[in-house]
């Protein structure tokens, strides 16, 4: 590879290797050079109401797993609430201001700038009222660090539009380590088919055009 050009390699879970594991309200893991699946949303997305829920369903899933966890224990956790808040973000409230395409072209550029430079982009969806994005990070760092510097400087140029202070994005985000090809696979298709019936001109969608289909075992080309 010329020394110019920038590592792209797409790399899955090793459940060999070390994992930084981190926990705000939500747990975070980290292995570096790993794709990565995000999702961040407004703060406004979810009611008061599906908030106590979330905070109900992981209360009760703490009491019923207690800590250390397995592997296999996060994984279903992050997998039964990843599914649950994403079927709540679909349903589409709040302000949903990521609907007006010259708010959601501050974020679409936000996340161009890092492609190629801190991370390979692979995908992203912009919804009314949160981003998914799938993305593997360039020189063994993490995808997080570029994520939050999209979402620092979207902030304060949406705001600006806005003519509003204050939070705009829910300060943590939810992320999971891609864990091999297929789910890889699985993860451009929900992001493909994520905006459903919505007007084409209340999302925007990106899929890279050199996805890796037929390279590597579990992914045909999509």
């Amino acid at each position: 590879m010329d020394s110019n050009t920038p590592d792209t390699s797409l790399l899955f879970l090793d459940k060999l290797a070390y994992v930084n594991i981190t926990r705000g309200r939500l747990p975070h893991w980290r292995q570096q050079g790993r794709a990565l699946f995000v999702t961040f949303r407004l703060t406004d997305s979810l009611p008061q109401t599906r908030l106590d829920e979330l905070s109900r369903m992981k209360q009760e899933w703490l009491e019923a797993h207690p800590l250390p966890w397995s592997d296999e224990t996060v994984f279903e956790y992050e997998r039964q609430i990843l599914i649950q808040v994403n079927n709540w973000l679909d349903a589409g409230y709040g302000s949903c201001i990521l609907q007006r395409p010259d708010i959601r072209q501050v974020v679409t550029d936000a996340l161009h700038f890092y492609d190629e430079k801190q991370y390979k982009l692979w995908a992203y969806v912009v919804m009314p009222n949160h981003v998914h994005l799938l993305a593997s990070p360039i020189g063994g760092d993490s995808v997080m660090k570029p994520v939050w510097g999209a979402k620092r400087y979207t902030a304060t140029m949406i705001n600006r539009m806005q003519g509003r202070q204050g939070h705009l994005w829910q300060k943590e985000s939810f992320d999971r380590i891609v864990r091999s090809g297929e789910h890889f696979e699985r993860i451009i298709r929900y992001i493909k088919n994520n905006p459903g019936g919505l007007p084409p001109d209340s999302y925007s969608l990106y899929v890279a055009d050199n996805i890796p289909g037929g390279q590597i075992p579990g992914i045909p080309p999509v």
